[in-house]
């Protein structure tokens, strides 16, 4: 996957608009799991596997976008000071050998400069886009939580194991109307 400016803004933006999507289908899944329909329970279990890697993925996302801002700010202070780079990273490499050379480097300094707070500016809103539908994704993990208890104890809504999800769930549900 080529990481770019837009990598976490998208990865994030799709994991909050798939959310009702996602608790659509988990609902008529478990709705047709309950109906003993054939493929209702690994339609469920897909579909929450899916959001899971998609939230997952978000996240990594916003991870190697401030890891790869980390690296050219990196970058663009070894061609700043001279330093000696004492990482691995062939980029550091060569902007050690580039200032050693002497070359004008304040042009690419200030282009790596401006590269790393792209990416940092992308992760952050990515990261606020996550955070701001916290409430949302909270919900729907424990929906698909809830759902998960209920097929395992063949839908019996009175027993304690299910009751406790179902009240963590309508919390979540609760707690997530609240702040809208």
């Amino acid at each position: 996957m080529q990481l770019t400016q837009h990598t976490a803004t998208r990865a994030a933006k799709s994991v909050v608009k798939s959310v009702g999507f996602i608790r659509q289908q988990l609902d008529s899944a478990s709705r047709a799991e309950q109906d003993g329909i054939q493929g209702a329970f690994e339609q469920r279990i897909k579909a929450t596997a899916k959001f899971k890697h998609d939230q997952d993925r978000a996240q990594r996302a916003i991870d190697d976008t401030r890891a790869a801002a980390t690296r050219y700010q990196r970058a663009a202070n070894v061609l700043r000071s001279g330093g000696v780079s004492v990482s691995d990273d062939p980029l550091h490499k060569r902007c050690a050998d580039l200032h050693r050379m002497g070359g004008p480097t304040d042009q690419l300094a200030d282009q790596l400069d401006a590269i790393a707070k792209t990416a940092n500016d992308a992760a952050d809103r990515a990261e606020d886009r996550l955070n701001g539908a916290e409430d949302e994704l909270r919900v729907t993990d424990a929906m698909a939580d809830y759902l998960a208890a209920l097929a395992k104890h063949n839908f019996d809504k009175s027993n304690p194991a299910v009751r406790a999800k179902h009240r963590d769930y309508m919390a979540w549900k609760t707690v997530s109307r609240g702040r809208k």
